[in-house]
């Protein structure tokens, strides 16, 4: 086992020797299990470099997944599937200890979820047609049981603990916990299997992904199910897709087999969903889970944990910049700067003023004066009394500036400078102007991101003395940005204060500027990352003659498209295309056979497999409207050859 810090924000530990297939996290996000077929480990989630406790399993199934109970009352308990059997662990902070294992399944179980209103309750669902609910205070037999008839592949209670919703194939079901004995709604959500359901944390609305290359959002509002139009569509299917516990966000994994060289995590912005908002990039193959950790009290302090297949444990922290990207309320980074105490500001803001007299070619000497004259005249602004501590400062330095800009005229400076600053700014609002203090605050925003900037100006300001930029806590903005930002803002002030001007203005439209070029660049960016995003369909994909293969699907039969069948009763039954979904092509590949399902959708002229299911696209004077039995011929121009592919008995005469 090795840890290893790729950068300030990712930390990767490997534990080759566990060979272990999932991962939960506790509910402080203190601790956290890696479980597998042959070892169950403990680590601790702020020192990832050893492990806490490991104990040895003997099973010849592999551990489907793990879930750590949410509640503050069941917190030590852990539960885990294999094979038919559900296995409750209890960590007593030195030892693991654990029951017969619950069996309450025939077949195979394919998920379990713990209850967030009620902890004692943990659902399991199975391949046998059975949605179990167990009650940890009796595990001889389940509570609550939902007859599925189709076994569902995932489950997930609300975060209200009121619906159950389970996925089967590619339909939905809405369970009411209160009643067992039919499912409150019933969705028909995607046309392929449903391989992920999550609940979102602040209202009652799903998300859902599916092999059909969709992630789509449902409301939920009493006993309706409602599907947004917003949804995002892949080339790849998506595996896994989980709202964030902040803003906006949502994280999708690719399906394993069909991304085979992309082992990497997508944020997105429910609302945006037109490219991703950050990628996490560092696994080298397959990943096996992912959740969230709480590393702080503060309400974003959260980092995402994930777990490969190349048994390696990444820890990965979202900057304010990612969470305002991810539609982070303002209101909540503002409140991040209610952490930073005003002498932290002083602090920061007089380290920053000497590193850049400090890179000034000045003599030692200067250098050391100018030091000294800025550690006094922000100890003086600590104590909030400027005239009180004067005197002290003439006296204590000989300052060459004091006798050209007495305390009134700089008072009566910065005073008219505020009074005449122009605020028409495109990106930039002032919202605070303090002459008593000194200091002004400005927010600038982006396509992006935001600043939090505070500007201090000393006593003998603006007379060879710059005012201090500092950026508060609550800033989205990258450091690489901040840093280039802060350079040239402390670069023109030295050069108006030099000359004994007022650089304020001045400096609020160098701000401007290079906020306009930021944001330009973003835009860019954007459309680049937009066109190059190997995962996103293009909106005219269907559109394309040349796609075949574009789902992978090969192997796939090309499907009948028309054709003829004696029922048992003795009628023919006759199947077809109509005429308004026969594309007429004069290409070079009109005659081309097409050996895949998607190359089917690309010869249909509706553009998209939902409109083969839309009824009313079918014009009054389709090809088998009103047939009952008939001696059925079809040609069509693109494939020649049809009759080797089921329109055999169709082509030719009754």
């Amino acid at each position: 086992m090795a840890l290893r810090q790729w950068s300030s924000e990712i930390y990767t530990a490997e534990f080759k020797e566990l060979q272990a297939s999932t991962l939960c996290v506790s509910r402080d996000g203190q601790l956290g299990v890696l479980a597998g077929r042959r070892n169950l480990a403990l680590i601790n989630m702020d020192e990832p470099k050893e492990l806490v406790k490991k104990v040895s399993r003997t099973s010849r199934w592999e551990v489907g997944a793990a879930q750590w109970n949410p509640s503050s009352q069941y917190s030590n308990h852990i539960a885990l599937f294999c094979n038919d059997k559900i296995e409750i662990y209890i960590w007593d902070n030195s030892d693991f200890s654990t029951d017969e294992p619950i069996r309450g399944h025939t077949r195979q179980v394919s998920d379990i979820h713990w209850n967030y209103r009620e902890p004692s309750l943990l659902a399991s669902s199975s391949l046998d047609g059975n949605i179990h609910v167990w009650d940890l205070r009796d595990l001889k037999k389940p509570c609550q049981s939902y007859q599925t008839i189709i076994g569902a592949s995932h489950i997930r209670w609300s975060r209200e603990g009121t619906y159950l919703a389970s996925a089967h194939e590619g339909d939905v079901k809405l369970w009411d916990a209160r009643n067992d004995s039919a499912p409150l709604t019933y969705l028909s959500a995607h046309m392929s299997r449903v391989h992920s359901i999550d609940w979102s944390y602040t209202e009652s609305s799903l998300v859902t992904a599916s092999n059909d290359c969709t992630v789509k959002f449902h409301t939920v509002t009493g006993k309706s199910v409602e599907t947004l139009n917003s949804s995002l569509s892949t080339s790849v299917p998506v595996w896994r897709a989980r709202f964030t516990p902040f803003g906006d966000g949502m994280v999708t994994v690719l399906v394993p087999h069909f991304g085979a060289h992309e082992h990497s995590l997508f944020l997105w912005n429910v609302k945006n969903l037109t490219t991703p908002v950050h990628t996490f990039v560092g696994h080298r193959d397959v990943i096996l889970d992912f959740e969230w950790r709480k590393c702080g009290a503060g309400a974003l302090d959260y980092q995402m944990v994930t777990w490969s297949k190349d048994q390696s444990l990444r820890m990965w922290a979202l900057d304010p910049e990612t969470q305002y990207r991810c539609g982070v309320d303002e209101s909540d980074l503002e409140s991040l700067s209610s952490d930073e105490s005003i002498d932290d500001i002083f602090d920061q803001a007089t380290d920053a003023l000497e590193a850049f007299y400090y890179d000034k070619n000045v003599t030692s000497e200067d250098t050391v004066e100018n030091k000294s004259v800025k550690k006094v005249e922000f100890s003086m602004l600590r104590s909030g009394s400027v005239d009180r501590q004067a005197s002290n400062v003439e006296k204590s330095l000989d300052s060459p500036v004091k006798e050209h800009s007495p305390e009134s005229t700089m008072e009566n400076t910065l005073q008219q400078e505020f009074a005449l600053l122009d605020t028409n700014f495109n990106f930039l609002q002032v919202t605070d102007r303090d002459l008593e203090k000194r200091i002004c605050k400005v927010m600038a925003t982006t396509a992006h991101s935001r600043l939090l900037l505070l500007i201090v100006f000393p006593p003998t300001y603006p007379v060879n003395t710059s005012p201090i930029f500092t950026f508060l806590k609550g800033s989205s903005m990258n450091p690489q940005n901040k840093s280039k930002i802060l350079k040239t803002l402390q670069d023109n002030a030295y050069q108006q204060v030099r000359r004994n001007r007022a650089c304020l203005e001045r400096c609020l439209r160098q701000l401007e500027f290079q906020l306009d070029q930021i944001n330009q660049e973003a835009v860019v960016e954007d459309e680049a990352t937009k066109n190059s995003f190997p995962f996103v369909r293009s909106s005219d994909y269907y559109q394309t003659t040349m796609s075949f293969g574009a789902f992978q699907d090969t192997s796939i039969p090309y499907p009948r498209t028309s054709g003829s069948r004696f029922c048992s009763n003795g009628l023919l039954v006759c199947f077809g295309r109509p005429a308004y979904q026969i594309k007429v092509s004069n290409t070079s590949e009109a005659g081309l056979t097409p050996r895949a399902y998607s190359a089917y959708l690309s010869t249909v002229g509706s553009g998209s497999e939902q409109d083969l299911l839309k009824p009313g696209l079918r014009p009054n004077n389709a090809r088998f409207g009103n047939m009952h039995s008939m001696n059925l011929s079809v040609s069509s121009p693109n494939f020649p050859d049809v009759g080797r592919f089921g329109g055999g008995e169709a082509g030719q005469s009754q």
